[in-house]
């Protein structure tokens, strides 16, 4: 008779799937069966088994062996798929900003945002607002409208308008990762994210948190105080700004350059997928 192979690939966060296919193996899953698998995985031991660490290890190995003794056959290395994902992420030594020949210090007047890209850019700034390019219906909010910014930096203000009569889901492209998406697909060469008073009053910069993929153009964050030396020239600050916008588009060149390398070092770990083949008969 023959047999069919399925295959079975189960990521580590996913849990455990109990087969019944050995007449050896008890076929009910009982409520303390699934109380134990929960009190090991969820254990105070494995520190939350994050992607890359030895606990996330150590919780594979657990998983491929409640399938082993569940009758599955283990597939690849006893069960465990590896791959590469990233871990640590820090800044480098060749962080630096520029603008009108003062330069500004890492971590205390500016930082680079965590998904940015490591890269050189020198270009004029322009202010785009929130970033915003909504349409909904007859309502739209388009920072971008008569405003060229192709290979020059954008300023952004973090969040989104308070009170605005336009009915617009503001808050699902507010993030920052989508806003920095938006400038690049509209030919940004890089991004400078600035917190309003009414966002953020205290102005901290962001730390380097949970890695993610770069967006292939470089982000910074810098504080209010820098935002206003770009927009000296003009006679502007972020405070006038910040209570303009919230009724109502306002983008404009700000006449001023600026420098900036951005230098992130992401650092590869190595994590698990549990694999195992189970076989039936049709």
């Amino acid at each position: 008779m023959k047999k069919r192979t399925i295959l079975i690939t189960i990521t580590i966060l996913m849990g455990i799937w109990q087969s019944c296919t050995s007449s050896e193996v008890n076929p009910e899953i009982t409520r303390d069966e699934l109380y134990n698998h929960i009190k090991v995985l969820a254990s105070d031991s494995l520190k939350g088994r994050y992607p890359g660490t030895a606990e996330d290890r150590i919780a594979a190995l657990y998983i491929a062996n409640e399938l082993k003794q569940s009758g599955l056959e283990l597939m690849y290395n006893n069960g465990l798929q590896s791959f590469e994902i990233t871990g640590n992420i820090k800044s480098g030594t060749n962080n630096h900003l520029t603008i009108n020949s003062t330069n500004y210090m890492l971590d205390n007047d500016f930082a680079p945002v965590v998904f940015s890209a490591s890269k050189l850019v020198i270009a004029e700034v322009v202010f785009v607002g929130y970033g915003f390019e909504i349409e909904q219906g007859e309502s739209s909010w388009n920072d971008y409208k008569d405003i060229d910014v192709k290979d020059k930096w954008v300023i952004i203000l973090r969040g989104e308008p308070e009170k605005t009569d336009l009915e617009l889901p503001f808050s699902m492209y507010s993030g920052l990762r989508s806003k920095a998406i938006k400038a690049k697909d509209k030919g940004a060469a890089g991004v400078i994210f600035v917190s309003g008073k009414k966002f953020d009053e205290a102005d901290e910069l962001m730390k380097l948190a949970k890695p993610e993929g770069e967006v292939e153009i470089p982000v910074i964050q810098i504080k209010r105080e820098v935002a206003n030396m770009i927009l000296e020239r003009l006679g502007k600050t972020i405070g006038e700004l910040d209570e303009i916008i919230t009724k109502d588009v306002n983008s404009f060149n700000t006449n001023t350059n600026l420098e900036c390398q951005t230098e992130l070092i992401r650092t590869k770990q190595e994590t698990y997928n549990v694999a195992a083949k189970l076989i039936t008969d049709p």
